[in-house]
């Protein structure tokens, strides 16, 4: 088992999307959607922070469990954090693939902490004995 710690708060790539225009010559503007700046910047950290922790750490299967800690209490979509989490586990190179062969078993929990907002990923082998805790 492999445990990793991503400090902040999660982005969902999901739901911070921003329009932007490329231009064409001849002056067309075409309109496309792209990641916010929001999303941009805490991809960029979390990728950071897996790479300095990531210590070898390589899977081609795998079972996790993914535990949120959100700074407020609004209410969030766990699924869209869950995604831009895969989503930079595998950017690092800790995940061969985010598909259902690879990371179809994981579970998923959520709490509150004002002053640490952060997620905490525990990584198994699919052989390993995973001991889940409420």
């Amino acid at each position: 088992m492999k445990q990793f710690v991503i400090l902040g708060e999660v982005a969902s790539k999901k739901n911070n999307k921003e329009i932007a225009y490329k231009y064409l010559k001849g002056g067309k503007k075409i309109p496309f959607l792209r990641c916010s700046d929001r999303y941009n910047k805490w991809h960029a950290s979390a990728l950071e922070q897996l790479l300095f922790q990531k210590q070898g750490a390589y899977y081609e299967k795998a079972k996790l469990i993914i535990k949120f800690y959100y700074g407020t209490l609004r209410d969030k979509d766990v699924d869209n954090g869950t995604s831009s989490v895969f989503d930079t586990l595998v950017k690092a190179g800790i995940l061969k693939d985010d598909n259902w062969k690879v990371a179809g078993r994981y579970f998923v929990d959520s709490d509150y902490d004002k002053s640490n907002p952060r997620v905490e990923i525990k990584i198994y082998d699919l052989d390993e004995k995973l001991t889940i805790e409420f």
